[in-house]
């Protein structure tokens, strides 16, 4: 059961496209369906749903997914308000298998694997880069919170800096800790280098990050965004993975097929096979989506429809 007095329960899911979505629960309600062995449940049309609403090629309006909580991801929101405790779900059918859409249970599958075939144990450790931004007009034009480069400290960052100190502690408090922090080269760009965990925790813990700097940066009146280049004359936002790898035996070879770790995580992770179709929609300049490459590229993706509208033509 739930270890925090709340008065609501925030179910976090994501699908393919990588929305971060919420289905929100009272906490007696939800209380009630665990002991019932109940699961909330959204539409299987979430897993080939657009940005615009509009259903990629392949889905169906009919049927359901189901939400099966991880209670041990579970944290108090960050922001004001009544006590609200948000929980990290995977998506299973009705009988409580892993749906083929959930990329969290994939993400679980796969360190197991990894680990059981190859006795390798992996970290990963990712780092924010985000950009602090004050309206300047009611339509909503913004301007840069402030003028730096790479880890200077301006007379701009210094009014700024009680901001993000609260948001290293809230996060410390939140179980995402974070090891380090400094300005980055884009106007009002921050990054904060977050401590290493398993993979799923790892994932669990920047979605948990990043909405905790949102939300706070929003209750000073900012707006902090992950745009990949919100300044086309200065440098994008980067969001870069430490990975780690660590054998169990003393030999840094697989025990079963004798290949080297390098060799293991190539094949396992299909690293090299994706890297050309995954630069295409994760760089941060317009000419990146208008290539006839690209767009060449992404056409024989399954979800091809749902990349090219919510990726390539994001704003």
């Amino acid at each position: 059961m739930l270890e925090y007095d709340s008065e609501f329960v925030w179910l976090r899911f994501m699908p393919l496209i990588g929305s971060y979505l919420v289905v929100m629960i009272p906490t007696s309600r939800f209380t009630q369906m665990l002991e019932d062995g109940l699961r909330a449940s959204v539409p299987s049309v979430v897993s080939h749903g657009m940005r615009n609403d509009h259903i990629a090629k392949g889905g169906t309006a009919s049927g359901a997914l189901y939400l099966e909580p991880d209670l041990s991801s579970a944290y108090i929101y960050p922001g004001e308000g009544p006590n609200r405790v948000e929980i990290m779900t995977s998506f299973v059918d009705n009988s409580g298998a892993a749906a083929w859409v959930c990329s969290r249970s994939k993400v679980v599958s796969l360190t197991s694997r990894i680990r059981t075939e190859h006795s390798l144990a992996i970290l990963l450790g990712f780092e924010i880069e985000i950009v602090f931004m004050r309206p300047v007009d009611p339509q909503g034009l913004r301007e840069p919170l402030s003028s730096h480069s790479w880890c200077t400290l301006t007379s701009e960052d210094t009014s700024i800096l009680p901001m993000i100190e609260e948001i290293v502690r809230k996060l410390a408090f939140l179980d995402a800790t974070v090891e380090k922090f400094h300005a980055e080269s884009a106007p009002g760009q921050w990054e904060f280098v977050l401590s290493p965990r398993n993979p799923v925790e790892a994932v669990d813990m920047l979605l948990r990050a990043r909405e905790t700097i949102t939300v706070i940066a929003h209750q000073h009146g900012l707006r902090a965004t992950l745009h990949p280049r919100p300044y086309p004359e200065h440098a994008g936002t980067g969001a870069h993975t430490r990975k780690s790898v660590e054998s169990e035996h003393k030999s840094h070879h697989c025990n079963i097929c004798g290949q080297s770790i390098a060799c293991i995580m190539a094949r396992e992770c299909h690293l090299v096979a994706d890297a050309k179709i995954l630069r295409h929609f994760c760089l941060s300049t317009t000419e990146c989506y208008r290539s006839g490459e690209s767009r060449k590229l992404l056409r024989w993706h399954p979800l091809a429809p749902a990349i090219d509208s919510s990726f390539c033509n994001a704003t």
